[in-house]
């Protein structure tokens, strides 16, 4: 779970037959649903404990999502440059979903600046 969230391992320490691993995570990582998806993954057996241990520069993007080529402000948010497509497939299959069928097609893309990365179409 930390190593797919772009954790990095700094100890692993056994005590009895308990384990204590210590990562270093990105904060907004942690704070998009790590808590529930550790608990689930361990069946509760888990805690977590953490700390803010200093700022790091990183590879981040605007995920802009746009409906009908008009870019939709309240849908834009800035993400990893390694998860941004799948982030941006993720939210466009949703809007697919949500928006009710019109007269014509909607377009739902993704973009990072002008490369778009991911698109759904509502149908007619």
């Amino acid at each position: 779970l930390c190593t797919d969230r772009r954790g990095k391992q700094i100890n692993l320490t056994y005590v009895g037959n308990r384990a204590m691993i210590v990562y270093r995570l990105p904060l907004n990582e942690v704070v998009f649903d790590f808590y529930d998806r550790l608990k689930s993954g361990t069946r509760g057996y888990a805690s977590f404990d953490w700390e803010m241990d200093g700022f790091e520069e990183g590879d981040l993007v605007k995920l802009q999502i746009m409906v009908n080529a008009e870019p939709v402000d309240a849908l834009a948010l800035i993400c990893h440059r390694t998860k941004a497509e799948a982030r941006g497939r993720e939210i466009c299959l949703r809007l697919k979903d949500l928006i009710p069928r019109q007269m014509f097609q909607i377009a739902i893309q993704a973009a990072i600046g002008a490369k778009i990365i991911a698109r759904e179409s509502v149908s007619a």
